[in-house]
């Protein structure tokens, strides 16, 4: 069940990390977004 959990988490956090990359639009905002 924790791995099921966990799964769940990293589709969550992949559609989140999708709708940040179209949001900013551009891949460089993005890393700046992410190291900061």
């Amino acid at each position: 069940m924790n791995q099921i959990w966990q799964g769940t988490t990293n589709i969550y956090f992949f559609l989140f990390f999708c709708f940040i990359y179209v949001k900013k639009g551009k891949s460089r905002n993005l890393i700046f977004f992410l190291e900061t």
